[in-house]
C-alpha cells in the first residue's frame, strides 16, 4: 500500500468517527427541538441560508418530499427575510442554517420569522452566536470547516507566525495552499478536501436528522424505516473516503488539462443541483475561477449557446436516479458541439462514463436523496487541485486580497439586520 493510500485511509477513518460523533451529538438536540405537538401542527417548512448553507437546503429537499411529505421550501436568506416571509403561514417551521452563526441575512431571516409567529430553529456550529440566540432553539454541532482555517490564519497573524504580506504573497503562488495548510497543522490533500466540505456536510446532516424526526412524528416513517434511512445516510462516510482516494490523481490531471481555462459549468438535477452549486462555489472561493451551476435541463435552453470546442468544459453530476436518461441526452448534445465533458457518476456506470472525456467516479451507491453527501467530492478536489497548480490570480494595486476579504466580511457579517419593514 502506498503512503498516499495509507494517509487516505487514516484520514478517512478519522472523518468517519467525526461524522458519527456529530450525528450522536445532533440527534438528542433535534429530538428536544421538535416535540410531537409541533410536528403535528406544522403546515410548511422553510430552510433558509446563504452559500453552503443554502446549497445544503437544496440538497435535502428531495428527501423531505419523499419521506416527510410536508410542503418544503429551500430559500436563500434575503429572499425569505425581505419577500417570502410576507406569505409565511404562522404555523410554519423555519430552519435558519448558518454554520458560522454570524451571517446577517440569515440572522435577519430567523428574527423576522419568529416575530411573525413561526417556530424557528437555528442549525449552526456555534451556540453562542447571534443565529442561535435569535431562534427559539438551536441545533449545534460541526465538522472542521473553512472558517476554522480562517480563524487559525488570524491567530497565526496575531502571533506573528505569519505576516500578512507573506500570506498575501503566498496565495498567488502555485502550491501555496499546501504550504499554508502545513503551517497551520493541516496536512495533505485529504485533510484539506474534508475541511472544504465541512460546513456543507454539517448543515446537510442536521437537516436530514430534522427530516427523520419530522417524518417519524408525522407518521410518514416507522421507527424501523427511519433507522434504515439513517444507516444509509451514514454510509456516505465510507463512500466519500473511497471516492477521494480514487479522485485525488484525477483531480490533478483535470487541473493540468484545464490550466488555460477560466470558466466551468456544473450541471445537476434534483439533489445533484446542490452538488453543482457547491462545486461551482468552490472554484470561486479557492482558485478564484468562474464556476457556473445550472440545471441539466436548463443547459439546453441557455449555456448551450455559449458552447465552443476546446474552451467549454461541462461537469455532469449524475448519480443513479431520475435524471440519468436526460443527462445522457444532454451529454450527447454537448459532445456534438465540441464541449469537453467530465462525468461525476457511479463507478459502475460505464455507459455514462464512456460518453464523457473524463470520469470522476463515486465509489458506492447511495439513494438519490442522499447522493450530494458524496457527489460533492470531485468538485472540491478539482477546485483544490486548481488552486495548488495555479495559485489565486494576483490582484493589482491599489486593490488587494486583504481588501477583498475586508469587503467580504463587511457585506456578509457586518450588514445591518432589518427586523421590520
Amino acid at each position: 500500500m502506498s503512503a498516499q493510500e495509507n494517509a487516505a485511509q487514516e484520514v478517512g477513518a478519522r472523518q468517519k468517527q467525526a461524522i458519527l460523533k456529530l450525528v450522536a451529538e445532533l440527534e438528542p438536540q433535534v429530538e428536544a427541538a421538535i416535540p410531537p405537538e409541533l410536528a403535528q401542527r406544522l403546515s410548511k417548512l422553510y430552510m433558509t441560508g446563504c452559500g453552503d448553507s443554502f446549497f445544503a437546503a437544496n440538497a435535502v429537499r428531495h428527501f423531505f418530499e419523499r419521506h416527510v411529505r410536508l410542503p418544503v421550501e429551500p430559500i436563500e436568506s434575503m429572499e425569505f427575510s425581505r419577500y417570502a416571509v410576507d406569505a409565511m403561514p404562522a404555523d410554519a417551521l423555519v430552519v435558519g442554517i448558518s454554520y458560522g452563526g454570524k451571517v446577517s441575512r440569515t440572522i435577519e431571516a430567523v428574527a423576522r420569522a419568529r416575530r411573525r409567529g413561526a417556530y424557528t430553529i437555528a442549525a449552526t456550529g456555534f451556540g453562542e452566536r447571534a443565529a442561535a440566540r435569535e431562534a427559539h432553539v438551536a441545533v449545534v454541532g460541526g465538522l472542521p470547516g473553512i472558517r476554522q482555517v480562517v480563524d487559525r490564519l488570524d491567530a497565526a497573524l496575531a502571533d506573528k507566525k505569519l505576516s500578512r504580506a507573506e500570506l498575501l504573497g503566498e496565495l498567488s503562488k502555485p502550491g501555496a495552499a499546501q504550504r499554508l495548510a502545513e503551517t497551520l497543522g493541516i496536512h495533505g490533500g485529504m485533510h484539506l478536501a474534508l475541511v472544504g466540505m465541512g460546513a456543507f456536510l454539517t448543515s446537510a446532516l442536521a437537516l436530514y436528522l430534522i427530516g427523520l424526526r419530522l417524518g417519524t412524528l408525522r407518521g410518514r416513517l416507522s421507527a424501523g424505516q427511519a433507522a434504515a434511512l439513517k444507516q444509509e445516510m451514514l454510509s456516505f462516510a465510507d463512500i466519500q473516503t473511497h471516492s477521494i482516494e480514487r479522485n485525488l490523481e484525477t483531480s490533478r490531471q483535470l487541473a493540468q488539462a484545464f490550466k488555460g481555462l477560466h470558466h466551468f459549468t456544473f450541471l445537476g438535477s434534483g439533489p445533484s443541483f446542490a452538488a453543482a452549486q457547491f462545486s461551482a462555489a468552490k472554484l470561486f472561493e479557492q482558485p478564484h475561477l468562474n464556476g457556473v451551476a445550472q440545471y441539466i435541463e436548463e443547459w439546453a435552453h441557455l449555456q448551450l449557446f455559449y458552447t465552443r470546442p476546446q474552451t467549454t468544459v461541462v461537469f455532469f453530476i449524475v448519480p443513479p436516479g431520475r435524471s440519468r436518461d436526460r443527462a445522457m441526452e444532454q451529454m450527447l448534445g454537448a459532445k456534438a458541439l465540441g464541449a469537453t465533458l467530465v462525468a461525476i457518476c457511479d463507478s459502475e456506470d460505464q455507459e455514462l462514463a464512456k460518453l464523457a472525456d473524463w470520469a470522476a467516479p463515486i465509489c458506492g451507491q447511495l439513494a438519490e436523496e442522499f447522493s450530494p453527501l458524496a457527489y460533492i467530492v470531485p468538485g472540491q478536489l478539482f477546485a483544490f487541485a486548481s488552486l495548488e497548480l495555479r495559485g489565486q490570480p494576483p490582484i493589482p494595486p491599489p486593490y488587494s486580497f486583504q481588501q477583498m476579504m475586508e469587503v467580504n466580511y463587511k457585506l456578509i457579517y457586518a450588514s445591518p439586520i432589518r427586523t421590520e419593514d
